[in-house]
Protein backbone atom coordinates (compact mmCIF):
# COMPACT_ATOMS: atom_id res chain seq x y z
CA UNK A 1 0.00 0.00 0.00
CA UNK A 2 2.45 2.19 0.84
CA UNK A 3 4.75 1.79 -2.55
CA UNK A 4 1.01 2.39 -4.40
CA UNK A 5 1.15 5.63 -2.48
CA UNK A 6 4.55 6.73 -3.69
CA UNK A 7 3.81 6.11 -7.32
CA UNK A 8 0.41 8.17 -7.03
CA UNK A 9 2.76 11.10 -5.42
CA UNK A 10 5.12 10.83 -7.88
CA UNK A 11 3.24 10.78 -11.49
CA UNK A 12 0.99 13.81 -9.72
CA UNK A 13 4.35 15.37 -9.69
CA UNK A 14 5.44 15.02 -12.57
CA UNK A 15 4.32 17.95 -14.77
CA UNK A 16 4.03 17.91 -18.60
CA UNK A 17 5.59 20.39 -20.58
CA UNK A 18 3.01 22.60 -22.65
CA UNK A 19 5.44 23.28 -25.44
CA UNK A 20 7.88 20.91 -27.11
CA UNK A 21 10.83 23.00 -28.19
CA UNK A 22 13.84 22.35 -30.55
CA UNK A 23 16.93 24.62 -31.47
CA UNK A 24 19.35 23.98 -33.99
CA UNK A 25 22.30 26.26 -33.98
CA UNK A 26 23.67 27.97 -37.24
CA UNK A 27 26.64 29.76 -37.81
CA UNK A 28 24.86 33.20 -37.33
CA UNK A 29 21.65 32.00 -36.48
CA UNK A 30 19.54 29.70 -34.23
CA UNK A 31 16.51 27.81 -35.81
CA UNK A 32 13.34 27.56 -33.37
CA UNK A 33 11.10 24.95 -33.90
CA UNK A 34 8.19 24.29 -31.45
CA UNK A 35 4.75 23.07 -31.01
CA UNK A 36 1.97 23.44 -28.39
CA UNK A 37 1.32 19.86 -27.10
CA UNK A 38 -1.39 20.73 -25.22
CA UNK A 39 -5.25 21.08 -27.04
CA UNK A 40 -6.31 24.25 -28.62
CA UNK A 41 -9.40 26.41 -26.12
CA UNK A 42 -13.00 24.93 -27.66
CA UNK A 43 -13.36 28.94 -28.90
CA UNK A 44 -10.61 28.38 -31.15
CA UNK A 45 -12.60 25.18 -32.96
CA UNK A 46 -15.58 26.88 -32.85
CA UNK A 47 -14.49 29.96 -34.29
CA UNK A 48 -12.07 29.07 -37.13
CA UNK A 49 -15.16 27.68 -39.61
CA UNK A 50 -16.75 31.00 -38.60
CA UNK A 51 -14.72 33.16 -40.61
CA UNK A 52 -12.77 35.10 -37.91
CA UNK A 53 -9.15 35.24 -37.24
CA UNK A 54 -8.31 32.42 -35.06
CA UNK A 55 -4.43 33.91 -33.35
CA UNK A 56 -2.66 32.41 -31.14
CA UNK A 57 0.38 34.94 -29.84
CA UNK A 58 4.01 32.62 -28.66
CA UNK A 59 5.97 35.31 -27.15
CA UNK A 60 9.89 34.57 -27.39
CA UNK A 61 12.80 35.42 -25.04
CA UNK A 62 16.64 34.70 -25.40
CA UNK A 63 18.39 35.31 -22.37
CA UNK A 64 22.28 34.92 -21.80
CA UNK A 65 23.27 33.40 -18.47
CA UNK A 66 25.02 34.94 -15.41
CA UNK A 67 26.52 34.32 -12.59
CA UNK A 68 26.54 37.22 -10.03
CA UNK A 69 23.06 39.38 -11.23
CA UNK A 70 19.61 38.38 -12.95
CA UNK A 71 19.89 37.11 -17.04
CA UNK A 72 20.42 39.96 -19.61
CA UNK A 73 17.90 39.96 -21.96
CA UNK A 74 19.81 39.59 -25.67
CA UNK A 75 16.76 38.94 -27.59
CA UNK A 76 12.97 39.42 -27.27
CA UNK A 77 10.26 38.93 -29.84
CA UNK A 78 6.57 38.06 -30.76
CA UNK A 79 5.18 35.13 -33.42
CA UNK A 80 1.94 36.10 -34.12
CA UNK A 81 0.17 32.79 -35.91
CA UNK A 82 -3.17 33.00 -37.58
CA UNK A 83 -5.79 31.45 -39.92
CA UNK A 84 -9.00 32.92 -41.06
CA UNK A 85 -11.15 30.24 -43.42
CA UNK A 86 -12.78 32.55 -46.50
CA UNK A 87 -15.85 31.43 -47.33
CA UNK A 88 -16.02 32.41 -51.08
CA UNK A 89 -12.83 29.61 -52.20
CA UNK A 90 -13.33 27.47 -49.01
CA UNK A 91 -10.08 28.15 -47.68
CA UNK A 92 -8.51 28.51 -44.73
CA UNK A 93 -5.65 31.32 -45.16
CA UNK A 94 -2.93 30.83 -42.70
CA UNK A 95 0.09 33.51 -41.65
CA UNK A 96 3.08 33.35 -39.38
CA UNK A 97 4.04 36.64 -38.14
CA UNK A 98 7.27 37.96 -36.37
CA UNK A 99 7.52 40.99 -35.13
CA UNK A 100 5.12 42.78 -37.98
CA UNK A 101 7.19 40.66 -40.35
CA UNK A 102 5.32 37.93 -42.33
CA UNK A 103 7.76 35.12 -42.14
CA UNK A 104 5.23 32.47 -43.64
CA UNK A 105 1.44 32.13 -45.01
CA UNK A 106 -0.02 29.12 -46.54
CA UNK A 107 -3.58 27.91 -47.63
CA UNK A 108 -5.15 25.12 -47.15
CA UNK A 109 -8.35 23.39 -47.61
CA UNK A 110 -9.87 21.33 -44.34
CA UNK A 111 -10.15 22.68 -40.73
CA UNK A 112 -7.42 19.84 -39.70
CA UNK A 113 -4.29 21.64 -41.55
CA UNK A 114 -5.57 25.10 -40.09
CA UNK A 115 -5.59 23.79 -36.52
CA UNK A 116 -1.86 22.26 -37.09
CA UNK A 117 -0.75 25.65 -38.46
CA UNK A 118 -1.73 27.43 -35.37
CA UNK A 119 -0.72 24.44 -32.68
CA UNK A 120 2.69 24.03 -34.41
CA UNK A 121 3.75 27.08 -36.39
CA UNK A 122 6.70 26.95 -39.31
CA UNK A 123 10.34 27.36 -38.04
CA UNK A 124 11.68 30.50 -36.60
CA UNK A 125 15.20 32.12 -37.61
CA UNK A 126 16.84 34.07 -34.94
CA UNK A 127 20.13 35.82 -36.23
CA UNK A 128 23.02 35.99 -33.56
CA UNK A 129 24.81 38.88 -33.50
CA UNK A 130 28.79 39.11 -32.50
CA UNK A 131 27.95 40.02 -29.04
CA UNK A 132 26.22 36.76 -28.56
CA UNK A 133 27.58 34.22 -29.77
CA UNK A 134 30.07 33.19 -26.98
CA UNK A 135 27.50 33.54 -24.34
CA UNK A 136 25.40 30.51 -22.34
CA UNK A 137 21.99 30.79 -24.13
CA UNK A 138 18.27 30.36 -23.16
CA UNK A 139 15.46 30.73 -24.71
CA UNK A 140 11.95 30.94 -23.05
CA UNK A 141 8.50 30.20 -25.15
CA UNK A 142 4.87 30.29 -24.31
CA UNK A 143 1.72 30.28 -26.09
CA UNK A 144 -0.99 32.78 -25.24
CA UNK A 145 -4.09 32.15 -25.84
CA UNK A 146 -6.09 35.69 -25.11
CA UNK A 147 -5.39 38.40 -23.16
CA UNK A 148 -7.84 41.01 -21.85
CA UNK A 149 -8.25 43.70 -18.82
CA UNK A 150 -10.68 43.55 -15.79
CA UNK A 151 -11.97 46.67 -14.66
CA UNK A 152 -10.09 48.52 -17.16
CA UNK A 153 -7.25 48.43 -14.85
CA UNK A 154 -5.62 44.81 -14.03
CA UNK A 155 -4.51 42.92 -17.29
CA UNK A 156 -5.19 39.11 -17.17
CA UNK A 157 -3.74 36.87 -19.94
CA UNK A 158 -4.98 33.40 -20.31
CA UNK A 159 -2.10 30.67 -21.75
CA UNK A 160 0.60 28.16 -21.15
CA UNK A 161 3.74 28.45 -18.66
CA UNK A 162 6.41 29.76 -20.06
CA UNK A 163 9.24 26.74 -21.25
CA UNK A 164 12.82 27.12 -21.25
CA UNK A 165 15.75 25.62 -23.40
CA UNK A 166 19.21 25.74 -22.52
CA UNK A 167 21.64 25.93 -25.28
CA UNK A 168 25.77 24.90 -24.67
CA UNK A 169 28.08 27.61 -25.48
CA UNK A 170 28.12 29.14 -29.67
CA UNK A 171 31.44 28.44 -31.57
CA UNK A 172 32.29 30.03 -34.60
CA UNK A 173 33.56 26.92 -36.98
CA UNK A 174 36.91 29.26 -37.28
CA UNK A 175 37.01 28.88 -33.22
CA UNK A 176 36.76 25.21 -33.74
CA UNK A 177 39.56 24.41 -36.26
CA UNK A 178 42.84 23.10 -35.41
CA UNK A 179 45.26 24.70 -37.36
CA UNK A 180 47.20 22.54 -39.87
CA UNK A 181 50.23 21.43 -39.77
CA UNK A 182 52.71 23.12 -42.75
CA UNK A 183 55.64 21.71 -44.26
CA UNK A 184 55.15 17.97 -43.88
Amino acid sequence: MRGFLIIILLAGSVHASPLSIHVTQERDALMLDFALVEVLPDVFDAALPSGAIVRLIYPIQLRSERRWMWDGRVWKGVLSVSAVFDPITGRYRCESVLDDIIVASEEFSNIKDARLWLRDPPEVRLSMYDYSRRRKLRIRVRAVFSSSTTWLIFPSTEGTEWVEVRLEEHQTPSESEEPSPSGT
